[in-house]
């Protein structure tokens, strides 16, 4: 439920997140989208609180490491896509955005997005895994 709802939230942030196109002035209107990117970080916190403590303990002796390697392929894999996202989006921007704030209207899906979502869940499996070969190798 909470994976849902977190992603629910990152489609909701992204719609909500205002483009910035060439031909249009910016718009100073506040930043809508604010109230998902803090339920996203809530619902966020909560899932991967969840994932682990549901697997810190894994009794395979085999799983830990499918947890490893699926963690670091995913890691590898989410950092790139998210650096490519990231310094596309900024570049996008140009000068355009100076005297905002780091977080606005136009930002917010730098910070949260599917990238930065599967990054975080790889992390935690590849945490899961170290963790439980560890204590199987003691």
């Amino acid at each position: 439920m909470l994976l849902a709802l977190s992603v629910v939230n990152i489609i909701l942030l992204d719609i909500f997140t205002f483009e910035l196109t060439p031909d249009r002035g910016i718009s100073g209107n506040g930043n809508p989208a604010i109230i998902f990117l803090l339920s996203f970080i809530l619902l966020y916190i909560g899932l991967i609180v969840l994932i682990f403590l549901k697997y810190r303990y894994i009794r395979s002796k085999s799983l830990p490491y499918i947890f490893l390697l699926l963690g670091i392929i995913g890691t590898i894999v989410s950092f790139v896509c998210l650096w490519n996202f990231i310094t596309t989006k900024y570049q996008s921007f140009g000068d355009r955005l100076d005297g905002f704030g780091i977080l606005n209207q136009y930002t917010n899906t730098i910070f949260v997005n599917f990238y930065s979502f599967m990054l975080g869940l790889s992390l935690i499996f590849s945490i899961i895994g170290v963790m439980n070969i560890y204590r199987n190798h003691k």
